[in-house]
C-alpha cells in the first residue's frame, strides 16, 4: 500500500503498523459513536463526520498524488507535533 490513513485517536492507537507502506498519516476526526442522544441525533453525527472524511479525500488530485503524498505527510506530522 502506498498510503494507510487512520481517522481517528483509537484507530491511530490500535491500528497495525504496515511495514511496506510508503506514507502512513492520521486525521483526527471525531469519534461519532461517542455520541449520546437520539437515533436522529446520532445519526446526524456519523452523517456529518461522514461527510467530513468525503470532503478531505475529495482534496487529493486526480493525477501524479506523489508530490501530494510528501506534502500531506509533512502536515501530519507538523500537525501531531502542534498537538503535543
Amino acid at each position: 500500500m502506498d498510503l494507510v490513513i487512520t481517522v481517528c485517536d483509537d484507530a491511530t492507537e490500535a491500528c497495525p503498523h504496515f511495514p511496506n507502506t510508503r506514507w502512513q498519516v492520521h486525521w483526527n476526526f471525531p469519534d461519532p459513536s461517542q455520541i449520546t442522544g437520539s437515533e436522529e441525533v446520532r445519526l446526524e453525527a456519523f452523517r456529518y463526520i461522514r461527510d467530513l472524511i468525503v470532503t478531505k479525500i475529495n482534496r487529493f488530485p486526480a493525477h501524479n498524488p506523489s508530490p501530494f503524498l510528501d506534502q500531506l505527510h509533512t502536515a501530519s506530522q507538523i500537525d501531531e507535533k502542534a498537538l503535543r
